[in-house]
């Protein structure tokens, strides 16, 4: 299974011309929302084009011109993916804190995600004697 098989299905159908890139940025500005009867070819006033940009408006319309298109939140979906990459880049020797920073999650998250255990430093114990 691909890593994009997650994907709703509406979403999967617009990798090939906008790529996951596009996707990513498509939910992020827009998840959620409903654009009634897309143009064509739309202007800068447009919704699509003032979240979006024009580039990647211009690709969504010649797809879906004259259309409604639901945009899905795909929450689950891109954390999924997203979780998939913070793994990938921990096994290939990546430290957590850029890990974290780049994903702009806490490094506490990311351990939670990569099902290491968290370490409070207040439940350490230290021994009292040498043996």
């Amino acid at each position: 299974m691909s890593d994009d098989a997650i994907l709703p299905g509406s979403l999967r159908e617009m990798i090939p011309e906008i790529g996951m890139e596009g996707i990513r940025q498509l939910v992020a500005h827009c998840g959620g929302m409903v654009f009634k009867h897309l143009p064509e070819d739309p202007d800068q006033d447009h919704l699509l084009v003032k979240r979006i940009g024009m580039d990647l408006a211009r690709k969504i319309c010649r797809i879906h011109a004259r259309c409604d298109l639901y945009i899905p939140r795909a929450k689950r979906a891109l954390d999924a993916l997203r979780n998939a990459e913070i793994v990938k880049r921990y096994d290939n020797g990546e430290p957590i804190n850029l890990i974290a920073s780049e994903f702009k999650l806490t490094e506490r998250w990311v351990r939670e995600i990569l099902g290491r255990p968290v370490i409070d430093p207040t439940q350490l114990t230290l021994p009292l004697f040498d043996s």
